[in-house]
């Protein structure tokens, strides 16, 4: 596995700039909610979630962070919420995050505050806090670190996350768009070509649609979160020593992360094996790819940085060897000592189920 260091993200949705501010500048881009809002996956995580969970918001007060055109706040005020804040920093988003209440009827439920998270102040701690601050590989963009302040300085005790829970994925792959694509382009060999073309993923993520078939071994855990404990410093460098397990012998030619986040036990997956969002996936592209064998454990660190540029993180990535690390429970690779601990989980399984029918036999009669 080659080592890929200081790759770092340049984009978040559409355009960021090296300015801070500049990231709620770009937001006033309607390009910008148009994508995320015509992501029918997206609203409808939170839409269910929300509507599965009234009780939640019943006569509560919600603050929405980032809110953007308003979508979750009016979700939250259909909902029965007593008060809404929905603070948006994006100055130029302002006049139709009131539009979006006017024009849905909830002007005295729903109070709009103009500022960033970190600035503002409302005159009642809340019930609920529910924002969409995701970006690419869950991370990107640092608005997970005003999520958590606005968690610690408005929400009441017991209060509700949402999402409450988060964590990153990763996993070989393929990537065909950027590889197989190249060795023939309408009978003429440009692979010479592809390789040059995919130096540019060398110092940041390819932005791209997996399928469930690219995916040469199945997902690691890179980092979890609670968001009821997270903490800023928390995010300042994620390092996870990890083993993949191929699927199969092939040419594995990238490290694909994505993401999950869980709403009231209902988990919204970003990976392959799920209908695309506009996340995408975000894949550290080999220059080379690597050949790997069927079960043979591939050991890799990964490590991400918060940049100087706090809305932005540094990707390195560097092979290990197998057998210097420790590999989780169930780890299904050739290794002696996981394929005893596997067989050994397996027995005990078997045996549980086991158990389990004689009890729910003995209870019948």
């Amino acid at each position: 596995m080659p080592t890929v260091n200081n790759m770092e993200q340049a984009n978040g949705h559409l355009v960021e700039g090296d300015n801070i501010d500049e990231y709620f500048v770009s937001y006033e881009d309607l390009q910008v909610h148009q994508i995320m809002l015509t992501d029918r996956r997206r609203n409808l995580a939170y839409k269910n979630a929300i509507e599965d969970n009234l009780h939640e918001f019943k006569d509560k007060v919600v603050l929405d962070v980032g809110a953007g055109t308003g979508f979750l706040s009016v979700l939250c005020a259909q909902a029965g919420a007593r008060k809404v804040y929905a603070v948006e920093a994006s100055e130029g988003m302002i006049p139709l995050l009131k539009d979006t209440c006017r024009i849905n009827n909830f002007e005295e439920v729903i109070q709009v505050v103009a500022g960033k998270v970190e600035d503002v102040e409302l005159p009642e701690k809340v019930d609920v806090i529910i924002s969409e601050w995701m970006g690419f590989y869950l991370i990107h963009e640092g608005m997970l670190s005003s999520v958590i302040h606005a968690r610690d300085k408005f929400l009441q005790p017991g209060g509700v996350m949402v999402p409450n829970k988060s964590s990153i994925k990763a996993c070989l792959c393929r990537v065909p768009s950027l590889y197989g694509s190249w060795d023939s382009v309408d009978g003429v060999n440009l692979s010479h070509v592809g390789k040059m073309y995919r130096r540019r993923y060398l110092t940041e993520p390819a932005i791209l649609v997996l399928e469930e078939s690219d995916l040469v071994s199945g997902q690691v855990t890179v980092a979890e979160f609670d968001l009821h404990s997270v903490t800023d410093a928390d995010l300042v460098r994620i390092s996870k020593e990890m083993v993949t397990v191929p699927k199969e012998t092939c040419h594995a030619q990238g490290i694909c992360l994505s993401f999950d986040v869980s709403m009231f036990g209902q988990t919204f997956s970003t990976g392959p094996s799920e209908p695309p969002t506009h996340w995408k996936q975000s894949v550290i592209v080999f220059p080379d790819g690597v050949e790997v064998e069927e079960g043979e454990g591939v050991a890799y660190r990964l490590i991400m940085t918060r940049t100087a540029n706090p809305r932005r993180y540094a990707i390195e990535l560097s092979p290990l060897e197998a057998d210097e690390i420790e590999h989780e429970v169930g780890c299904e690779c050739s290794m002696a000592r996981c394929r005893i601990i596997s067989a050994y989980i397996k027995e005990q399984e078997r045996l549980d189920s086991e158990d389990n029918m004689e009890t729910g036999e003995e209870e019948e009669n």
